[in-house]
């Protein structure tokens, strides 16, 4: 009888004893979450675990996340130095470290006979080998970034499991995990990690998995927020979930300097396409004169989101620092894929989110090429 996908997942994570957790570079909180709640449960199995996501920065709406810490953002951090011992005429009876001064001492005790220095390799390994790789939200392999692209060969060397929920994932992995109806990806992993130990919850992993959930949903005000969704975070919150602490640290906290940016951002909104599309426009400027960067605006499109329910594609035009570069920010819902609208200006991200890079050129020239460009793209998709 063939084993279930659960059966499946379980005996991948019984067999692989070092396992690399990685998600795409334009990733959100639901993904940096889901992350941290499987990396928690695979410790919580006693396995060697590893989390990677190409330049990943910790927003500082999210660093309360419990071990947040954990995740890599440079793939030569998984360099490793490797001292290796042959077991061939004797093994090990006992092992065992100790830190004397700035220098490290291993002590190794043969079963029988000695070892020689003959028997000991030392080596640098630069990428270490992993006996699975799990993907969180990462539609395709690509969006892993140069760290996909530098060894595509471990890739297709080393079973994944891909976990996502959303349909433009394109299945690459030999256990998908793609459950279109769920909310969150964390939704997703609440029900895995209960159908593979139910006995394994506390407050920490509660509150990670409930933060992708009401991220996603912005605090279940969307939408797309379903009756099985309320059950499993109102379950996650009478487990320790710690709800009022999320909000409060994605929604109620807010500098004085990002409340004045969002007041620019606001007060220059534009419209087409019946109100489908929405964009606004931040000058170095507005960064000056609110003491801001970027950094500052990472949620507004969710806020644009929540606040213009009639809008399916959210843009933000902005100039960055003394470069001569236009950055836009483009943001699609309700089934939209941005990567697709903004294909001839040279986009890159996911169906969700995608980012365009203008060189050479000025903030209103930017802006009449891509909203001219993005508005042709959803007339023809309306037609």
């Amino acid at each position: 009888m063939a084993l279930t996908q659960t059966e499946q997942i379980k005996t991948q994570f019984e067999k692989a004893q070092r396992i690399l957790i990685t998600f795409s570079k334009n990733f959100n909180a639901d993904a940096i979450s889901g992350s941290l709640a499987l990396f928690l449960f695979l410790k919580h199995l006693g396995k060697d675990v590893t989390i990677l996501c190409e330049d990943f920065y910790r927003p500082k709406t999210l660093e309360f996340l419990p071990q947040i810490d954990k995740i890599m953002g440079k793939s030569d951090e998984l360099s490793q130095f490797v001292i290796s011992l042959d077991l061939t005429h004797t093994k090990v009876k006992e092992f065992s470290y100790d830190t004397e001064g700035e220098r490290l001492r291993i002590f190794i005790t043969p079963e029988d006979g000695e070892f020689t220095e003959a028997d000991v390799e030392i080596k640098n390994q630069a990428h270490a080998a992993y006996d699975l790789i799990i993907t969180i939200g990462t539609q395709d392999l690509e969006s892993l970034g140069t760290f996909f692209d530098e060894r595509a060969e471990s890739f297709y060397e080393t079973p994944i499991l891909n976990i996502d929920n959303r349909s433009s994932n394109e299945g690459y992995g030999q256990i998908n995990v793609l459950d279109l109806t769920a909310v969150s990806i964390t939704e997703i992993l609440y029900r895995l990690f209960k159908e593979l130990d139910s006995s394994y919850m506390h407050k920490d992993l509660a509150t990670l998995l409930l933060t992708g959930m009401i991220t996603r949903t912005k605090s279940f005000k969307t939408s797309v927020v379903t009756p099985h969704a309320l059950r499993v975070a109102s379950e996650l919150v009478e487990q320790g979930g710690a709800r009022e602490e999320i909000v409060k640290n994605i929604y109620q906290s807010h500098s004085l300097n990002t409340l004045k940016l969002w007041g620019r951002v606001l007060a220059r909104l534009k419209s087409r396409v019946d109100n489908q599309l929405v964009w606004s426009l931040i000058s170095q400027e507005d960064f000056n004169l609110a003491d801001a960067s970027a950094e500052n605006f990472e949620g507004m499109t969710d806020e644009l989101i929540v606040s213009a329910p009639q809008a399916r594609v959210i843009v933000l035009l902005f100039e960055k620092e003394d470069t001569g570069v236009i950055q836009v920010w483009i943001r699609a819902v309700k089934n939209v894929d941005a990567l697709a609208l903004a294909a001839q200006l040279g986009a890159t991200g996911s169906r969700a989110f995608a980012e365009v890079t203008l060189d050479h050129t000025d903030l209103k020239t930017a802006e009449a090429r891509v909203i001219r460009t993005l508005q042709e793209a959803m007339e023809k998709m309306v037609a």
